[in-house]
């Protein structure tokens, strides 16, 4: 849907991407409320042991698969793949990617005062702006180089990869710190979109360096968080479970919708359709079993 807004201005596109920033901005803003250094550890690990559940899971299937296949299994990959599920999902858990990129900058905030936490900002920001400026494609070659002089390191990840996980971690380092951050600012939101739209023009006409969805995220969360939305409270669970039906099952609905019509417009409004009469039956449910354990 957006091929061809991407193809006529790249870095436009990439300036208002802004959805992904907010929700991390979102969730270290709510979560600053209740994580604390006594129940860190326990609410870390809550949330982390389902995600390395699914992640181990899914490991051991392909490997099972390729001992299948092959007649080979080794121990070592597999204990390999376990331990870089601590920094980065499995590729075919590619959807839990922003778990650790969440749960890492929740632990070290719980631990952090409102001075050290502007310099985690300007430190991550630093990093940001630095890994969008010297680009993906240089930070290949040099790990590429890397892994020419170790081999063990390019048997562990690819350069691409490695990459792209470095730009999450960086990312929920960012913006999860914002978030905790944010509500001791005193700018004026009228300066920062004054400020988003000098950075817009300079990186349109020079180079993508990241500064502009750094401000325009912030501007988008002082936005949402102004929306009058607590006539949505009610449908809280209706919500919850379309979120996350779309955002987990969309992938293995495309190619199953696939199988019956090559039309993209209609295999999105079929997984539309689908998740949210799955979201109507399953919250109709919950709600009775609700309203009968009341009576």
């Amino acid at each position: 849907m957006f091929g061809n807004a991407y193809a006529l201005n790249p870095s436009l596109y990439k300036m208002l991407g802004v959805l992904v920033p907010v929700f991390f901005i979102m969730s270290g803003y709510l979560r600053k409320r209740h994580f604390s250094k006594e129940g860190i550890f326990r609410q870390v690990i809550k949330y982390g042991a389902i995600y390395l559940a699914v992640d181990y899971c899914v490991v051991l299937y392909m490997h099972i698969l390729e001992w299948i296949d092959c007649g080979q299994f080794s121990f070592l990959g597999v204990a390999a793949q376990m331990l870089k599920g601590l920094v980065c999902s499995h590729s075919h858990a590619i959807g839990l990617w922003f778990i650790p990129s969440l749960l890492y900058p929740m632990l070290l905030n719980a631990f952090l005062g409102d001075r050290a936490r502007k310099i985690v900002i300007g430190v991550a920001a630093v990093l940001f702006i630095a890994t969008f400026t010297i680009g993906d494609d240089r930070l290949v070659r040099w790990f590429d180089e890397l892994a020419g002089s170790h081999p063990v390191v390019g048997k562990l990840i690819s350069g691409p990869l490695l990459v792209k996980r470095w730009r999450h971690l960086v990312t929920g380092l960012l913006y999860t710190t914002i978030g905790f951050d944010i509500d001791t600012w005193k700018v004026k939101p009228a300066w920062l979109l004054l400020a988003a739209v000098f950075f817009m023009v300079i990186e349109s006409l020079t180079c993508y360096l990241g500064v502009a969805v750094i401000l325009l995220s912030i501007l988008f969360f002082y936005l949402v968080k102004r929306l009058p939305g607590q006539f949505l409270y009610p449908y809280h669970l209706e919500i919850s479970l379309f979120s996350c039906l779309m955002y987990f099952l969309h992938i293995i609905q495309k190619d199953l919708f696939g199988l019956m019509t090559d039309s993209i417009p209609l295999i999105f409004f079929l997984i539309f359709g689908f998740n949210l009469a799955v979201t109507w039956a399953v919250s109709s449910f919950i709600r009775r079993k609700r309203q009968e354990a009341k009576l």
